[in-house]
């Protein structure tokens, strides 16, 4: 399913609650080996990704996989990397594609809900059941975005799973800014509700790096 900016969600999911309440702080993760990614335009063979090209780059751990469409004139995000098991059921992901918004100008964070509003009313459709959990702002890179939190389940080798996520809608310096959707299962026990994603596992990786324009 293709989304505003080339951006898609290639899962079918179906959805599951979230818990809520209080955890405990949790300790620092382990260093990890680390691969460095820079989305340059000649990464962005595929004519939506170049109409809307968007410098950005980060680290994400070296034993993660990329996803071969990347850097294609197929490819349908800028960029996707997922760890996985050994019989490759997807753990976690993160996916970077582009929307546009109106204007020719940064978009004004105040645009933000709306755009989001907009863009999850076609996201939901990629994803079974899919729920909303909340809906807030958050920090990329030192910038304000906004974020839709939401759960789901999916099904790998014949068994169930909760399947958590985060959309956000990062602006640019100009028009176009990046949609980064942020997965989790529970094949990993890292994650028992969405307010682990981005926090628990090696996801943090990613968004400490993460770093928008050249």
């Amino acid at each position: 399913m293709q989304l505003r900016g080339g951006f898609w969600l290639s899962l079918a999911l179906t959805a599951a609650l979230a818990g809520c309440g209080q955890r405990p702080a949790r300790p620092p993760a382990p260093a990890v080996a680390v691969t460095h990614f820079v989305n340059a335009r000649d990464n962005a063979r595929a004519p939506a990704l170049a109409a809307h090209f968007v410098a950005f780059s980060f680290d994400y751990p070296s034993t993660w996989t990329l996803d071969p469409r990347t850097g294609s004139p197929t490819a349908s995000n800028f960029v996707k990397v997922a760890r996985r098991d050994a019989e490759q059921t997807e753990l976690e992901s993160v996916a970077v594609g582009s929307f546009h918004g109106p204007g020719a100008g940064p978009v004004e964070p105040a645009l933000l809900p709306a755009l989001l509003d907009d863009l999850e009313s076609q996201a939901a459709a990629g994803f079974r059941a899919y729920r909303r959990v909340d809906a807030g702002a958050v920090t990329i890179d030192g910038r304000p975005a906004r974020q839709i939190r939401f759960t789901a389940a999916g099904f790998a080798g014949g068994r169930p799973l909760r399947v958590f996520g985060r959309i956000i809608l990062l602006p640019g310096p100009s028009a176009d800014g990046v949609v980064l959707l942020l997965q989790a299962t529970d094949a990993s026990r890292d994650f028992r509700s969405v307010e682990d994603v981005g926090v628990a596992g090696q996801t943090p990786v990613v968004l400490r790096s993460f770093r928008l324009g050249a």
